[in-house]
């Protein structure tokens, strides 16, 4: 019989890419917790997102923790890669790949962890911004895998990842397309679009408000805070309540970001 190998990959981070390293993990978390089976792995990642400051030129140092909850002893490597957009979406470039990139000045230590059941450990990781870069994040994985237990000693990889951003001397400015609405069984889905088109990171939130024929507010749909990286594009959702009753409304939202405001409205019909 011939011998079968399974990778199963979870990525964390805040909520990330299972989402974490993706853009609605906006919210900062300080710890984040994986599982792939809940009665046998759990591993976790302190911090999970690092916002740094400074200037082009600048190092920094920051310690990394990470958390073996599962039955086995793992091995830990430390990978650090460049986060780029493209597309208007992130993609992860081996060090060294991208024109000033800042995942090749990394220095791990160390750079491995093997940490038996229940054990924790750390690693403390240099960076070092070039004097030339558009890069404003990398992720630091942490990549190990275990046995799944299963009959053919299929393997389990597990990344757990932290997002560290860097915010420099450039400017940020966030623009918006147009805003959605579509009616649904349960209520109203709200989505406002909207891109980074500066050179620094940036968080975006806001809220929309229903407003009827009188103009006074029939509902206020908070749309979830998000993080976006420079050039990338990203849809801020929120969903209102069913009892909504039937007729012309205004749909007015707001976007916050930094010191500006972003305004845009739509007519929506209901029930007619």
């Amino acid at each position: 019989m011939t011998r079968q190998t399974r990778c199963w990959s979870l990525l964390i981070v805040t909520t990330w890419f299972v989402a974490a390293l993706s853009p609605a993990a906006g919210v900062l978390g300080d710890e984040v917790t994986a599982s792939a089976s809940e009665a046998r792995v759990s591993v976790s990642i302190n911090p999970a997102v690092i916002e740094l400051r400074g200037v082009h030129g600048d190092s920094f140092e920051r310690r990394i923790s990470v958390t073996n909850g599962t039955a086995s002893a793992l091995r830990f490597v430390i990978d650090v890669q460049d986060v780029v957009i493209r597309d208007g979406r992130r993609t992860f470039e081996p060090a060294g790949v991208t024109s000033g990139s800042i995942a090749a000045t990394a220095v791990a230590d160390p750079p491995e962890l093997i940490l038996e059941s229940g054990e924790s450990g750390s690693a403390v990781v240099e960076l070092r911004v070039p004097s030339a870069t558009t890069v404003r994040a990398v992720a630091i994985f942490f990549r190990s895998r275990m046995s799944n237990g299963g009959p053919y000693g299929a393997a389990v990889g597990l990344n757990l990842a932290s997002l560290v951003t860097f915010h420099l001397d450039g400017h940020s400015e966030l623009s918006r397309r147009d805003l959605r609405i579509q009616a649904t069984a349960t209520g109203l889905i709200f989505t406002q679009t909207v891109s980074n088109e500066g050179e620094e990171p940036l968080f975006a939130e806001g809220f929309v408000a229903l407003i009827d024929g009188r103009g006074q507010v029939r509902d206020r749909v908070e749309l979830v805070r998000t993080r976006l990286l420079p050039g990338e594009i990203a849809e801020l959702r929120g969903e209102s309540l069913p009892q909504i009753l039937p007729g012309s409304y205004r749909a007015v939202a707001t976007v916050a970001c930094e010191d500006r405001l972003l305004v845009d409205e739509a007519i929506i019909r209901l029930g007619e």
